[in-house]
């Protein structure tokens, strides 16, 4: 058998290699992830050039499949760890250095934009949730950027840097045996100085004319689902999000979905809309009559499948989901004995032979 004979200077470009970069040396020869990759071509990526040899990304499509891989999109496995743009997910490498986006006053200049674009080649991409990435490629290394705040692709001009300047922190910075990563060492001296500049933010924002500034809890997510996004003209507010880690993420032009719905019932002259006369599909005790059914039915199944059961009861547990609750007694409005024997039969004839528990049903009304 003949042995291919590699000349060791096509892997000169490892030598600088962070172990992102490395991780994606590993994942492109990976049998599995190589299959997938082949059913997602470069079709799905609209890719633009812009000023100063900086390139826009952004997925025409939803990326579940590179997702599961811990990447934004699929890149070209054929290239190697500095000339592949791997974007990877906050949730695997949470490293990534992060800059905060903000208003730029006039003839006031981004000094790190200035010297990023002097000696590194720049790539933006708006992933399928939105948030805003940068890869910056220069002198053989290869950087991921996150980007919160304001977007840099913005109408207005913007500046990037970070949350608050380091001669506003009065503690130490403690940093590992090579020097690759730092740390503050003093935590209420870095909360103290993250809160004043958040303060600062938040003022900035009122004054340029948002109708509120929510701060949430450190720690509390912002579940965007829970949101509709909307324009500062039409009433949008900025929330900002603080996490145990110091990340913090201004999110602009958002109200409640409650808070939207209300705003698009009222008229040009500010007074609420007639509501009309909505019948509902079902009587409140059908409605609950079919609920009682679907957990009966829900439960059955978990019955047959006591491993999923515990799983999905530890899930519910940790994550301290709304869904679940230990203590919880199901109140029925209904005294009606013919539902009671009917929630009797539905689970012994969906489960065979075995017995199913029933939830506590207390009648709330007399009789």
């Amino acid at each position: 058998m003949k042995i291919n004979q590699v000349g060791l200077e096509q892997y000169d470009y490892a030598s600088k290699l962070s172990r992102s970069r490395w991780a994606w040396e590993f994942l492109r020869r990976n049998p599995d992830f190589l299959e997938d990759a082949a059913r997602h071509g470069s079709d799905e990526l609209s890719v633009r050039e812009a000023c100063r040899s900086i390139t826009i990304i952004r997925p025409r499509t939803d990326q579940c499949d590179a997702e599961r891989w811990g990447l934004a999109f699929f890149p070209d496995p054929s290239l190697n760890g500095f000339d592949a743009n791997v974007f990877w997910s906050a949730g695997l490498y949470p490293r990534q250095v992060q800059v905060q986006v903000g208003p730029r006053a006039p003839g006031e200049v981004c000094d790190i934009y200035e010297k990023t674009t002097s000696i590194c080649r720049i790539f933006h991409l708006t992933d399928t949730s939105g948030r805003e990435l940068l890869l910056l490629k220069g002198n053989g290394c290869v950087v991921q950027v996150r980007c919160t705040g304001m977007s840099l692709l913005a109408m207005e001009p913007v500046k990037m840097g970070f949350l608050f300047e380091l001669e506003h922190y009065e503690g130490t910075i403690t940093s590992d045996l090579f020097g690759e990563r730092a740390v503050f060492a003093d935590a209420e001296a870095f909360w103290t100085a993250q809160a004043a500049e958040v303060s600062a933010r938040i003022e900035d924002y009122r004054a340029r004319g948002w109708a509120d500034v929510v701060c949430l809890d450190r720690g509390t997510y912002f579940q965007r689902w829970e949101y509709v996004q909307t324009t500062k003209k039409k009433g949008g507010k900025v929330y900002v999000e603080q996490r145990h880690d110091g990340t913090v993420t201004f999110h602009e032009g958002w109200l409640k979905a409650s808070e939207a719905r209300k705003k698009s019932q009222q008229g040009e002259d500010g007074n609420a809309a007639a509501a009309a006369d909505i019948k509902p599909e079902m009587s409140g005790p059908m409605a609950e009559y079919i609920g009682l059914h679907r957990h009966g039915a829900a439960a059955a199944s978990l019955l047959a499948a006591p491993a999923i059961a515990l799983r999905l009861m530890v899930a519910h547990a940790i994550t301290g989901s709304a869904l679940w609750n230990g203590h919880r007694v199901w109140v029925s409005r209904s005294s009606s004995s013919s539902t009671c024997r009917s929630m009797c039969r539905g689970p012994s004839s969906a489960g065979g032979t075995r017995s199913m528990p029933m939830p506590r049903m207390c009648s709330t009304g007399a009789g």
